[in-house]
C-alpha cells in the first residue's frame, strides 16, 4: 500500500517542516521494517491512502479549527473512502476513519477504528540505556508522572511502606517550565529509572492513554496497565507481557505484582520485541 502524507493543512511553514521530516524518516523505515507492506511516497497521484497526522504537526487542538478545516480538505472531499486520521491526542475526535492513541472506547468503533502507538518517541535516552544494558532491577514497581488523573492523584496518596516501590509526583515535561538541560536531566533519569523496575505502572494521563506505557515496552520491562476505557491496540498478544489491573485494587498492587515476579524478565522481553 502506498502512503501519502498530506502536509497543506498546515498553517505554519514550521508545521509542514515537521511533517516533511516524519515523512522523511518513515521512508527510511519503512524501507528496513515492511517493505513488502506498505511505502511512503512523495506524490498525490502514487498514494493509495492519503494519512492526516495530528501530533506530528504539533497542533493545539483545543485553539484551532483542525476538525472543522479537515473535514472539508479537498482530498477529504474528493477521496473520503481513502483518507484516514492518524491522531494521538488526549481527546481525539474521530471524524475520519483512523488510527488513534487515546480513543475512548465508548467512542471506538472497530469498523472504522484501530487503536495505535504514539506517532513519536518522547525520551531518547531509553534506547540509549538499553543498550548499555548496565543496569539491573532492584525495584518491584516504579511510577514517576505530573496529576493529570484522578487515578494518578490516587497513586500519590497511597503509602505502599515498601522500600522497593518508587512513586513520585514529577512536574509535567511539557508545561514550559524547565529549562532545555533540566529536561534532558530528567529524561536521562527517568530512562534509568525505567530499566531499574520490573513493572512500570502507566496509568492513564489528560486521555486513557500514556506515553509510558510504549516507553515501558521500549525499556523491556513490564508495562502494569492502570486506564479503563483503553483499547489495546490489536497484532500483539498483550496479556503475555503486560498487566492490567482494574483502579480499585491499587491499594493492592505490591501483593498482586509479585505474583508476577518470577515471569517479569520474560514479560519484558517480549514487552520490548511487540
Amino acid at each position: 500500500m502506498k502512503i501519502f502524507f498530506p502536509s497543506d493543512h498546515c498553517p505554519e511553514l514550521w508545521q509542514r517542516q515537521k511533517i516533511e521530516q516524519f515523512v522523511a524518516d518513515l521512508k527510511r523505515q519503512s524501507r528496513t521494517v515492511a517493505p513488502q507492506c506498505h511505502e511512503v511516497v512523495s506524490h498525490i497521484e502514487a498514494a493509495d491512502i492519503f494519512v492526516f497526522a495530528t501530533h506530528v504537526a504539533g497542533f493545539d487542538l483545543f485553539n484551532s479549527n483542525f476538525y472543522f478545516d479537515l473535514r472539508h480538505h479537498p482530498l477529504v472531499k474528493q477521496f473520503p473512502n481513502r483518507c484516514v486520521l492518524w491522531d494521538d491526542k488526549d481527546f481525539p475526535l474521530p471524524i475520519l476513519p483512523g488510527l488513534y492513541a487515546s480513543l475512548h472506547q465508548r467512542d471506538f468503533d472497530s469498523r472504522e477504528h484501530r487503536s495505535f502507538c504514539y506517532s513519536s518517541a518522547t525520551n531518547p535516552y531509553i534506547e540509549e540505556h538499553v543498550q548499555r544494558n548496565d543496569i539491573q532491577p532492584d525495584l518491584l514497581v516504579s511510577f514517576v508522572g505530573s496529576i493529570s488523573s484522578p487515578i494518578r492523584a490516587r497513586l500519590f496518596e497511597i503509602d505502599f511502606q515498601r522500600s522497593d516501590v518508587f512513586i513520585q509526583k514529577s512536574l509535567n515535561l511539557w508545561d514550559g517550565l524547565l529549562t532545555d538541560d533540566r529536561h534532558q536531566d530528567l529524561q536521562i533519569e527517568y530512562a534509568k529509572l525505567l530499566l531499574r523496575s520490573r513493572f512500570v505502572l502507566c496509568p492513564r494521563g489528560n486521555g486513557v492513554s500514556s506515553y509510558r506505557l510504549f516507553e515501558t515496552m521500549q525499556a523491556g520491562r513490564v508495562p502494569v496497565i492502570l486506564a479503563k476505557g483503553w483499547v489495546f491496540p490489536e497484532g500483539c498478544n498483550w496479556e503475555k507481557f503486560s498487566l492490567r489491573i482494574d483502579e480499585r485494587q491499587i491499594h493492592q498492587l505490591p501483593q498482586l505484582l509479585a505474583q508476577y515476579e518470577p515471569e517479569a524478565q520474560t514479560m519484558g522481553v517480549l514487552a520490548r520485541k511487540a
